[in-house]
């Protein structure tokens, strides 16, 4: 449910799933407020997408048109998605449901259905967009994903297994202490017993993302083919495929691992815990209830 979002600049993945930016997870995920990072998010997709790559003017024009009118249809009709999800965590809080792993596995199913009607919405956006770039653009772009997949790669792979380990039980930590208030030795000693059971997981997210990458370019090399739209859905829709199978398995281990995780914290640190959610969501969920939507652009 509140599983940890490694913050980054937009990967090709996300740039292409541009609702993502948009979602209110990003407020979960760790932004301070929900309104801020709703109201902003127009600006910020078209400012990320052109990270990596240089826009046209009528490009970035059209991009601009499309997310203001992807948030108008978000707004009215997902955020009371939101509302209900938020409701339920409250009073799951109240009656110590969470510290139930299913329960908890039920809260991350949840929060995970709210994606697929996004990148549907968002799909027919991004392969119009796709369709305008030209042959430089698209080696400009296959440029910029191969030297951001060299980044990560230098950054995560150059610690020891246990550094790897510490470092991201400490990262964890601090993300979900804003959501469960502050760790016991205890329970912080339970995050390291999780971080070190994840152990080979970021070579097969970068082997993952490095496979995804490919196929994404090879379809842009038949961009103005009648196929392409349907393969560019596939991808959208269903990343995990053209990540292979490896992935798929680690991430669903990871999900439960997540839930346990989460659960176990709850239940170690009592009503004291449980109480920071309710605060935390209700804070979030009162976000929600007063944001405004964008007026609908004639």
């Amino acid at each position: 449910m509140f599983a940890p979002i490694r913050p980054q600049r937009m990967t090709p993945a996300t740039l292409l799933r541009l609702a993502i930016a948009i979602l209110l997870v990003l407020a979960i995920a760790g932004c301070s407020s929900a309104k801020l990072a709703y109201r902003y998010a127009d600006w910020g997709t078209v400012w990320w997408t052109e990270n990596y790559v240089s826009l046209t003017s009528a490009q970035q024009q059209a991009l601009e048109q499309g997310v203001r009118d992807f948030r108008q249809w978000h707004c009215s009709r997902e955020l009371p998605r939101y509302e209900r999800w938020l409701s339920t965590v409250i009073a799951d809080a109240n009656s110590a449901l969470l510290t139930n792993s299913a329960r908890m596995e039920f809260h991350q199913e949840q929060l995970l259905a709210l994606l697929p009607a996004i990148t549907e919405r968002a799909t027919p956006m991004v392969v119009a967009f796709l369709k305008t770039l030209s042959d430089e653009q698209v080696q400009q772009l296959a440029a910029n994903m191969a030297d951001r997949q060299q980044e990560l790669e230098q950054d995560l792979l150059k610690r020891s297994p246990e550094a790897t380990a510490s470092a991201r039980a400490e990262r964890t930590a601090e993300r979900l202490e804003s959501w469960l208030g502050d760790f016991s030795d205890d329970q912080y000693f339970r995050i390291q017993r999780w971080s070190a059971a994840q152990a080979g997981q970021t070579d097969i997210w970068l082997e993952g993302r490095e496979r995804w990458q490919q196929v994404f370019l090879e379809a842009l090399q038949q961009r103005q083919q009648a196929e392409f739209a349907s393969v560019i859905s596939d991808l959208l829709q269903n990343p995990e495929q053209a990540r292979g199978l490896a992935y798929q398995q680690t991430m669903a281990q990871s999900k439960n691992a997540m839930a346990n995780l989460l659960s176990d914290l709850l239940a170690m640190g009592g009503e004291s815990a449980l109480e920071q959610v309710k605060v935390k969501a209700a804070e979030l969920k009162s976000d929600v209830d007063v944001l405004t939507c964008p007026l609908p652009t004639v």
